[in-house]
């Protein structure tokens, strides 16, 4: 276990790190190619380019100098040094890799975004399942797995991207994308924040046993991200060209429920499989994380709301005001887990992260509502997250059949029955026809354009 603790402190570390790296890149310039010609084009992907890489060089090597200090910084422990070499320079890795990833996402080159996504997974877990079956799993060999999942992909979005290199830096240019970039690297820093600090308060708090069987957990949550992040990345297309237009805030007010809907029935479904899960992927020493997952899950759902909630910031162009719904989830977050960490361990860093969350979505669609005034359908909202909460937490407190394959399933039809009947209730019935006008909708003015 306490190679998995540190894991779970190597693995946010590394996502701060490339966060305050990336430096906005990824935003800025999509923003300034626009409209411009290829040679133009070409100049601004390579001076962003070589910044982020010479920056991500330079920090690993700066880090990597004072190894032993730096470590114990983010709590590594001193006998994962060599882990801690290999985190050092998987981050100029991932830098190369995403940097790829995101320019032909935002060009809109589908197939290939998802076959660098798809071969990157295919890298990690193949390794991963080798080392498994083949008895060799450890923290140095994960990391070693990482390193490869993310040089080797990043040599194929190379590939793909190769044409638009060029031997020019542009340093005016560079100025520009900078103080673009800056606050959207500031903003991804503080996301990522608040989803790591309660792994580096957590762990100076509790047992390592006690801290790996919580962040295995977040990890083992880690796959329903996947569904709230599959929703972001098709929001994002969907939303824009209804931002000007009047029938925008009703169809967000809708789009709404039915994103609360299917994730919190997503979530339950999750939950009723949870343990299993956990055995599954973790192992049975690390069953008791199951009693985390609610707190996790509802943290995840209220990250989806943040697509809806930044809408008028989005359509405002005052980017500046997502920091202000950022600085408020960084203090709800920081403060709950320094207040409840030393009573309730690892149920007060839990809850401080969706808190936290919360506090950052409500703060920003407060925010948004003077530039895009979104309304919500607060009785239809509430009881979808209210089922939730007394769902999950009830599956967690309530296990009345030993077995745990009938255990899970019994769970399963609960929810079946619950969302079935919620579904042929007034206050609901008329959704399912609604969300098939809007997706069909959405589909034509896909084609067409």
């Amino acid at each position: 276990m306490n190679e998995v603790a540190n894991w779970n402190i190597l693995l946010p570390t590394g996502m701060l790190l490339s966060a305050m790296v990336t430096f906005g890149m990824d935003s800025a310039i999509p923003r300034f190619v626009v409209d411009k010609e290829e040679t133009e084009k070409k100049v601004i992907f390579s001076t962003g380019f070589y910044f982020v890489m010479g920056l991500a060089i330079v920090i690993s090597f700066s880090l990597g100098s004072l190894a032993t200090q730096t470590a114990s910084l983010f709590n590594i422990s001193s006998t994962h040094l060599t882990s801690y070499w290999i985190l050092l320079g998987w981050l100029p890795g991932v830098i190369f890799s995403q940097y790829f990833q995101k320019w032909v996402q935002y060009t809109f080159q589908r197939n290939k975004f998802l076959g660098v996504i798809a071969f990157q997974s295919a890298i990690y877990l193949t390794i991963i399942l080798y080392l498994k079956f083949s008895g060799q799993i450890n923290l140095f060999n994960v990391m070693l797995a990482s390193l490869a999942s993310t040089w080797i992909p990043g040599f194929l979005g190379l590939y793909f991207s190769y044409n638009m290199i060029t031997f020019k830096f542009d340093r005016s240019l560079l100025i520009k994308l900078v103080k673009y970039g800056g606050p959207f690297m500031i903003l991804a820093f503080g996301f990522n924040l608040i989803f790591s600090f309660d792994k580096f308060i957590l762990s100076r708090n509790v047992s390592p046993e006690e801290f790996a069987i919580y962040s295995q957990a977040f990890r083992i949550a880690a796959i329903f991200a996947m569904v709230v992040s599959s929703f972001n990345f098709a929001f994002g297309p969907f939303s824009l060209p209804l931002l000007n237009k009047e029938e925008g805030p009703g169809v967000f007010k809708k789009v709404k429920t039915y994103y609360l809907f299917f994730m919190c029935l997503t979530g339950v479904c999750f939950m009723a499989f949870g343990k299993l899960i956990i055995l599954l992927l973790s192992g049975p020493e690390y069953i008791s994380g199951y009693k985390y997952l609610p707190l996790f899950i509802i943290g995840y759902i209220f990250y989806g709301l943040y697509s809806f909630a930044q809408l008028g910031i989005i359509h405002s162009k005052k980017s500046y005001l997502g920091l202000y719904a950022l600085i408020a989830g960084l203090i709800a977050t920081i403060s709950l887990d320094f207040l409840l960490v030393s009573q309730m361990k690892g149920f007060g860093t839990g809850l401080g992260y969706a808190l936290g969350i919360a506090a950052m979505v409500l703060l920003a669609n407060i925010l948004s509502q003077d530039y895009l005034k979104i309304e919500s359908n607060l009785l239809k909202d509430g009881v979808l997250v209210l089922i939730f909460i007394v769902f999950s937490f009830g599956f967690t407190n309530f296990n009345p059949i030993a077995n745990l394959y009938i255990d899970s399933l019994a769970k399963l039809f609960i929810a079946a029955i619950v969302f079935g009947l919620l579904l042929l209730s007034p206050l609901f019935k008329s959704d399912p026809e609604n969300l098939r006008k809007v997706l069909s909708t959405a589909a034509m003015k896909s084609k067409s354009s």
